[in-house]
């Protein structure tokens, strides 16, 4: 299987993005 953030690096700061706030939702 192709490495999805490989794919497009351009999206590589979006999910890095919506990684952290979902990190931080739990958190919270």
């Amino acid at each position: 299987m192709e490495n999805p953030h490989k794919h497009k690096p351009g999206l590589t700061h979006v999910w890095r993005a919506t990684g952290v706030a979902l990190q931080g939702l739990r958190a919270a």
